[in-house]
């Protein structure tokens, strides 16, 4: 890592123009409001990363570095707005410099320029944690669980987890779907079977049964046994093999069709209903429709990001992570639609389903049309299979049920009107062909039966793949969280144990049984804290503002310290102590030259150096405690003199 020895900012945020002298050693940045203190915390950190933290984030929509990185009456001059910084390379054993233009942040000028020096600070860029601001603090302590997660894990460079997860859930999902889809179609197939079969459960005796009473009419060996390559019209010549149909199986499909045709209005009524219900909340709040329909897209463009470039938009950003951020943070505002999306895509799967055994029956009576040179009814029952297939389709998406949304109230299926006549000509004029002789009676249910079992011997087989794929894709998920909530759990407990380490000796003298508790579930992290021997409650439930704040810093540097180990060398600290007392600022300084005695802090504060205040700072280290009020206007703005241009005023100790 690094230890900053100089820097020199122009134009920048509230600075016209200041040099500092950090020398490699702790320093201590004071001031009121508005002299600039943060203000030199944002040129480091933009120096270091080509980033103002608190430029980014939730709530700083319309921030920029470019348009609220230069000082404000430079506004449009940003080329004017930029840092120079002196940086020691601890593991490299060199000093290098880093010019930074707010107008080109990610084209910073280093010398030198060899290749171990930028990659070294390529490592520092990608490192934002560096800084600490108050209102940072926050989003460890007072935040949901699943926000604390996602933040905890972002610093220690775990957020892929959170991605994997994801991932792996979207691909759970698909392939639970395509193996409902393929025992559908494998209840379609066994029902076609059955019905030709005329058995009411597929038994091998059973089928066996049935086919050998033809195989004995027809003067063929019967089958003993049924096996995966077991042939029921085994034996038969090439000429009874020849194409026909069998009318009594005919007889029976058309009247499965013509029975279930007086079903489909209710088919799937309550499903239906309930999505009915569902788009009528959808109608009733136009904005919970746009975040749906916005969290489908979402949800595709965080898939899609490979890069700071926007999949969605084209929009730059300023790099992938922020891109990821701000779509995660989409998706967390949508939870209410993420709840509507799973009902609807639950009942949509049923209904999917429904369409795969319809289709199936029509299929069947297709062929039967063919057979009989109904060329008008085959093509009108191939048109509406077809469009059902499509329809099943649009069933498994939130933008197929949007679409879909005028059939539930029309009736879904969008039977055709003249089914119930031309089924009925189709039966009389199956009917009125002679009934088949014995011989051609038994042929043709031997072949039609080794066609379905065929059929059905198929889809068993892809329904087997598609169960073993869905089966590995939920125990590689499971597998996935079990190993991961393993290995948080004990990268928790460390975390845990050096949290309160650190916070009991900022509060030893209250405190010195202070135990603390991190919890991650699946996609969250539960954080509990001891108060006084009265049990574990979350930070916010008893604790004051300025324990919240201790806690903040400790948790932080209980994660830097799990992070980098012995290469935590730098840290910026904005003001993170604002709200804890003298006595305890005293113990913070303790810790920090205790716990981190090779980590140069960079620190603001409101104080003013002198007296007691000056003895904590010197517990900082060994080196002297700097402090400086950077001012940030020049004297032509007519400010009071306070404000009057940067100096530095170092403070004897």
């Amino acid at each position: 890592m690094i230890k900053l020895e100089s820097i020199h900012i122009e134009e920048f945020r509230g600075i016209r123009k200041l040099d500092l002298n950090f020398a490699r050693e702790r320093f201590a940045i004071s001031g009121p409001n508005g002299s600039g203190k943060s203000g030199v915390i944002d040129a480091v950190e933009f120096g270091l990363t080509g980033q103002i933290g608190r430029l980014t984030g939730r709530g700083t929509k319309g921030l920029s570095v470019l348009e609220h990185g230069p000082q404000v009456d430079k506004t449009k001059f940003p080329d004017a707005a930029f840092v120079k910084l002196s940086v020691f390379l601890v593991e490299l054993g060199k000093s290098v410099t880093i010019t930074r233009k707010v107008s080109s942040p990610k084209k910073p000028k280093i010398e030198p320029s060899d290749d171990d020096v930028k990659a070294a600070l390529a490592e520092i860029a990608d490192h934002p944690e560096i800084t600490l601001s108050r209102r940072e603090i926050l989003r460890f302590i007072l935040v949901e669980p699943t926000k604390r997660s996602e933040e905890i894990q972002a610093i220690l460079k775990l957020d892929e987890i959170g991605q994997t997860r994801s991932s792996l859930t979207t691909a759970q999902n698909k392939l639970q779907s395509t193996h409902k889809t393929a025992t559908a179609l494998v209840q379609s197939a066994r029902d076609a079977l059955q019905m030709h079969l005329q058995i009411a459960t597929l038994r091998a005796e059973d089928l066996l049964e049935a086919v050998n009473k033809r195989r004995k009419l027809l003067g063929l060996s019967e089958l003993a046994e049924l096996t995966a390559d077991t042939k029921p019209d085994a034996g038969l010549s090439a000429a009874a093999k020849a194409p026909d149909f069998n009318k009594q199986s005919a007889l029976r499909d058309l009247t499965a069709l013509s029975d279930a045709a007086r079903q489909f209005h209710d088919l799937a009524k309550t499903e239906v209903a309930a999505i009915a219900s569902d788009f009528a909340k959808l109608e009733a709040d136009p904005a919970l429709l746009a975040t749906l329909q916005g969290r489908s897209l979402i949800e595709k463009g965080i898939d899609l990001v490979h890069g700071p470039q926007c999949p969605l938009c084209d929009t730059p950003w300023q790099d992938e992570q922020h891109l990821r951020d701000h779509l995660k943070e989409k998706l967390a505002k949508s939870e209410a639609a993420g709840k509507l999306k799973q009902a609807l895509l639950k009942n949509g799967a049923v209904l999917a389903q429904e369409a795969v055994l319809v289709v199936g029956l029509l299929a069947l009576v297709q062929k039967i049309a063919e057979w009989q040179g109904e060329r008008e009814f085959s093509q009108l029952l191939n048109v509406w299979r077809v469009e059902l297939e499509a329809v099943k389709k649009k069933l498994e998406t939130v933008e197929g049920l949007t679409a879909l949304k005028d059939r539930f109230d029309t009736g879904w299926l969008k039977v055709p009107k003249t089914l119930p006549k031309r089924l009925k000509d189709l039966t009389d004029k199956v009917n009125a062909i002679a009934d088949q002789t014995a011989t051609l009676d038994a042929q043709t249910f031997l072949t039609t039966a080794q066609v379905r079992l065929g059929d059905y011997r198929e889809t068993m087989r892809k329904n087997k793949a598609a169960s073993v794929a869905a089966t590995t894709a939920k125990v590689a998920y499971e597998i996935y969280c079990s190993v991961l909530e393993d290995e948080l759990n004990t990268l928790y407990d460390e975390v845990q144990e050096d949290f309160s380490t650190f916070y009991r000796a900022i509060n030893e003298e209250d405190e010195a049984q202070f135990t603390a508790k991190l919890t991650p579930s699946e996609g969250k992290l539960d954080f509990d804290v001891n108060f006084y021997e009265r049990g574990l409650f979350p930070p916010g439930a008893y604790h004051s503002e300025g324990h919240q704040d201790g806690m903040g810093v400790c948790l932080y540097l209980a994660l830097m310290k799990r992070l980098f180990g012995d290469r935590f060398t730098f840290a910026l600290l904005d003001d993170v102590v604002m709200s804890v007392d003298a006595g305890h600022r005293y113990q913070f300084c303790k810790l920090l030259k205790m716990h981190f005695p090779n980590t140069q802090f960079i620190i603001t504060t409101h104080d003013r150096f002198g007296g007691d205040e000056a003895c904590r700072l010197h517990l900082l280290g060994p080196q002297t405690a700097k402090s400086v009020n950077p001012g940030f206007m020049s004297r032509r703005v007519g400010l009071p003199s306070r404000c009057v241009a940067p100096a530095t005023r170092p403070v004897s100790i």
